[in-house]
């Protein structure tokens, strides 16, 4: 059985709970902006991942959307996994709970709202 958690639940888990949290994005949305303390692993690149991972660590799994993070957990379940919470929310929602966030800061500074020629 998986358990998986909404982003309310999440929120509150990352301010007391010790875990691995894996954003299982593409890298391009990853850099664009994930949660603090997230570690990039996109969906199709997991799997050949788990040989390197510790079974008994507990995993925190979020993505675009609350399939994409049922996915991975699901396959860390099939792979002797036991102790996994994906979150069940897109990502709009896990930022919207209040969970610390990092974004990259812009490039360039002009406070101009016309971009440049």
């Amino acid at each position: 059985m998986l358990i998986s958690i909404d982003a309310d639940e999440f929120a509150i888990d990352y301010q007391f709970d010790e875990f691995y949290l894996v954003d299982i994005r593409d890298k391009e949305d990853f850099e664009k902006g994930h949660v603090e303390d997230a570690e990039n692993i996109s969906l199709i690149d997991l799997e050949p991942i788990l040989i390197e991972m510790d079974t008994q660590d507990m995993y925190y799994l979020y993505g675009e959307t609350a399939a994409d993070a049922i996915t991975a957990g699901s396959l860390l379940k099939r792979n002797g996994f036991q102790r996994i919470r994906p979150v069940a929310a897109d990502y709009d929602a896990i930022k919207a709970a209040g969970i610390p966030l990092f974004a990259p800061k812009k490039k360039g500074g002009s406070s101009s709202k016309y971009p440049e020629n």
